[in-house]
C-alpha cells in the first residue's frame, strides 16, 4: 500500500524540490525534523546538532524558496517508509517543529511525560520559556504523531516560536540560518542535557 507520503511527493524531485537526510547511530533515541528546510525554518539545523554524534537522525528539507510550505505534511500524516524504518530501530524520538508567532517560547508534547518533563525543566534552567501542556493544540498526544511511532509509542516534541528561533540565527533565511548564534548553542546544550537526563 502506498504512503501517504509517497502520494504527496509524487509531483515533486528529490534532490530539486527536497531532500531526506538519515544517519542510522543505532541510539536509544532518534531526533527527527519532519518539516526541515524552508518549511519550519531552522528546525533541520537545530535537530542536527541536537543528534550531533551520539542520536540517530532524520531529516524532511524543503529545498523550495523560504516560506513555501506545499511539501508540508503534518505530523499525524507523515508516514515517510524511511522515516517509520528509523523509528522502527530507536525505542523514542524527538521531533523538532517551528510554530508561529513572535512571542519567545517553547510548547513540549509527545506521550513520553517523562521526556517532557525533562526537557520542560532544562529549557527553563537556559531561559527559554517551555510549557507542557497536553490541552494545548501543538501537544502531540495522537498516537499517529510521528514523535510518537518509536518502539515504544511514545517521543516527545517542541514546537518552537518564530520569535525564539529568529534570535538563534543571523535570520531564518537560507543564507542566515548557516550563521548560528549564541542562543542556538544554548537552547541545543539545553536539549541534550535533558535527554542524558532522561536517560537516553
Amino acid at each position: 500500500m502506498t504512503s501517504h507520503f509517497e502520494r504527496h511527493i509524487r509531483s515533486w524531485t528529490e534532490g530539486r524540490h527536497f531532500r531526506r537526510r538519515l544517519v542510522r547511530r543505532g541510539s536509544a533515541l532518534v531526533v527527527l525534523a519532519p518539516h526541515g528546510g524552508g518549511i519550519e525554518p531552522g528546525t533541520s539545523e537545530l535537530a542536527a546538532a541536537i543528534a550531533a554524534e551520539r542520536y540517530s537522525l532524520y531529516l524532511f528539507e524543503s529545498l523550495l524558496p523560504d516560506g513555501c510550505g506545499d511539501l508540508r505534511i503534518t505530523s499525524t500524516r507523515f508516514d515517510d517508509p524511511l522515516a517509520l524504518e528509523l523509528l522502527n530501530c530507536s525505542e523514542a524520538a524527538l521531533a523538532l517543529h517551528g510554530m508561529r508567532g513572535k512571542e519567545r517560547q517553547v510548547v513540549v508534547g509527545g506521550l513520553h511525560q517523562a521526556l517532557c518533563d525533562h526537557l520542560v525543566h532544562a529549557l527553563n534552567r537556559a531561559d527559554f520559556p517551555a510549557v507542557c501542556r497536553p490541552d494545548h493544540r501543538l501537544a502531540g498526544r495522537s498516537p499517529h504523531n510521528v514523535c510518537n511511532r518509536a518502539r515504544s509509542r511514545t517521543g516527545a516534541q517542541l514546537e518552537i516560536s518564530a520569535g525564539l528561533r529568529e534570535i538563534m540565527f543571523a535570520s531564518l533565511t537560507r543564507r542566515g540560518r548557516q550563521v548560528q548564534k549564541e542562543p542556538f548553542h544554548r537552547f541545543v546544550r539545553a536539549v541534550q542535557n535533558a535527554l542524558n537526563e532522561a536517560g537516553f
